[in-house]
């Protein structure tokens, strides 16, 4: 049967039609996919994205970011502490206080030890051991040793550390030493600061220099690798060249006198005591630890114990070895700290 050409084409058209619809909604999908509401992301170090609301899939931060958080929040705290006090410089970048510890002397190894543990918003915190080395020292012994000490931090901020109230620990032992239980921190801003060492202290530091309290310098903390080892100091009296050169010139003029070795040092003594006593620094009395502990609660220090009376001999000892240092035109010996 022959049909008409308009029927023929109105049935192809029919035909094709429901394909093309196929095809066009296929398109439609691949360039407009529906609205849907974006989820929460984070980037990690290694490119990958991962949801934050995706609980077998958990975010993961890196230790710089953990870093870079704990740094904002340490800065943010210590922020009111910077500007509620008056610096005598320009505040500085880093902000850095220390923890101090009790002070000990170990005379069978000829030692003297204590640790400091520092803290900053531009570091974490850093446990130092600082140790001082009296082997080549022979006046420095069980009743003389330094008490004072110097931190030196990269050489433009000096503080100084003067131990106290000293008690004997391991009495019975061969270890038996000395531990210090206060000290008085100097060189800083409102004054001296003393710090009771039996309980937890955390003390700021103010800078001296400007610019001293950088990240870099504070690094320098982190670089001793947790120990550093201090230099022993002799502190020499006001011209005391001129005195050396005088008792030299003594011993001389005295060498043909008939005159043994303890007659002599005896005249030269007597000669320069003058001038020791005008050039010498103030002496400063020593506290007994039983004084320091009675002065808490404002009662006198007992007598007559054990431990009493054998402080009494040590610093009695400590004054007969500072009398023979004056005659070497010595002050006194002292310890010094660096980190540079």
């Amino acid at each position: 049967m022959n049909l008409p050409k308009f029927l023929v084409l109105a049935l192809a058209v029919l035909l094709i039609m429901p394909c093309l619809g196929n095809v066009s909604h296929l398109h439609g999908n691949s360039q407009e996919p529906e609205a849907t509401e974006p989820s929460q992301q984070v980037s990690t170090d290694d490119g990958v994205s991962q949801e934050l609301d995706n609980p077998m899939n958990p975010p993961r931060f890196t230790s710089d970011d953990m870093k870079s958080r704990y740094f904002n929040i340490i800065k943010n705290r210590f922020e009111h502490i910077r500007f509620d006090h008056p610096r005598p410089v320009k505040a500085d970048a880093c902000d850095l206080s220390i923890e101090i510890f009790p002070y000990y002397f170990e005379p069978i190894v000829r030692k003297g030890t204590f640790r400091l543990i520092f803290s900053s918003n531009c570091m974490e915190r850093m446990d130092i051991n600082f140790e001082i080395d009296f082997e080549n020292y022979r006046d420095i012994n069980w009743f003389f040793h330094p008490q004072n000490i110097y931190l030196n931090l990269w050489n433009d901020n000096v503080y100084r550390l003067y131990f106290e109230a000293p008690v004997v620990i391991d009495r019975y032992d061969v270890m038996k030493s000395l531990q210090y239980r206060r000290v008085t921190l100097f060189n800083m801003l409102n004054g001296q600061r003393r710090v009771d060492l039996r309980f937890q202290n955390n003390i700021f530091l103010n800078p001296q220099q400007n610019n001293s309290f950088n990240v870099f310098n504070v690094q320098k903390i982190v670089n001793t690798k947790a120990f550093v080892k201090c230099n022993v100091r002799e502190r020499k009296m006001k011209n005391w060249n001129q005195m050396a050169a005088k008792r030299e010139l003594l011993i001389r003029s005295m060498r043909n006198a008939s005159m043994n070795a303890e007659e002599l040092e005896e005249f030269v003594k007597m000669r320069l005591k003058n001038d020791i006593d005008t050039n010498a620094a103030p002496r400063v009395p020593a506290h007994t630890f039983a004084q320091m502990e009675k002065a808490d609660v404002g009662a006198k220090p007992s007598k007559g114990t054990f431990e009493n009376e054998e402080e009494k001999y040590r610093l009695e000892n400590r004054e007969k070895v500072l009398d023979r240092l004056r005659f070497e035109f010595i002050d006194d010996i002292d310890a010094e700290c660096i980190i540079a």
